[in-house]
């Protein structure tokens, strides 16, 4: 069965401080956006990933935790459900793992 894939989080307004981490995007673009955001005013950032970015993730904040001193790392993990559309206009329901940083 062949699934038709949309973004997850499409329609939904994102805080300035949330990275949305995913395996599309090299992990250098989302190491960039922290360093800006911890450059600037912003006290927290919150890496936060499902599914196959999940690894991605944790690997972004270890790399952020050693290079800024003073960064605390906490984790929450989570699992939520998902709808995916099937082509044929059919939907299946499953669950999603996540992780937010």
């Amino acid at each position: 069965m062949e699934r038709i894939k949309t973004p997850l989080y499409r329609a939904l307004p994102l805080p300035d401080e949330l990275i949305l981490v995913s395996k599309k995007k090299h992990p250098r673009v989302y190491l960039e956006r922290a360093h800006k955001l911890l450059m600037s005013e912003q006290q927290m950032v919150y890496l936060q990933a499902t599914g196959a970015a999940v690894e991605r993730a944790v690997d972004l904040a270890l790399e952020i935790e050693s290079k800024y001193a003073g960064v605390v790392l906490q984790t929450e993990t989570f699992t939520m459900p998902a709808t995916d559309e099937v082509i044929g206009g059919e939907f299946e329901s499953r669950l999603v793992n996540g992780i937010i940083i």
